[in-house]
């Protein structure tokens, strides 16, 4: 289930992946505990600062295309980062 949240109101729903937007605006960027394979998912080397819960718990970053995302949302709760400008 896809939740969509803004990061200017400071509330970020629970949810097993956290996602936004790539700067192209053709690829998502998810972040996630869990080890992802496919097509259409390219996993990205993303060094965590050590203060980050996803440092110690052991997050990777993907970056996705679409139609990855909309498979992952059918399965996945997804916490989607909408800015408001």
């Amino acid at each position: 289930m896809l939740r969509n949240y803004y990061p200017e109101m400071g509330k970020k729903p629970k949810a097993q992946i956290e996602s936004r937007l790539s700067y192209d605006g053709r690829h998502f960027i998810i972040d996630t505990p869990y080890e992802l394979k496919g097509r259409g998912i390219t996993k990205m080397e993303v060094k965590w600062d050590k203060k980050s819960y996803k440092y110690w718990h052991d997050w990777k970053s993907y970056t996705i295309t679409q139609n990855a995302f909309k498979i992952l949302s059918e399965k996945y709760d997804i916490a989607h980062a909408v800015w408001f400008d």
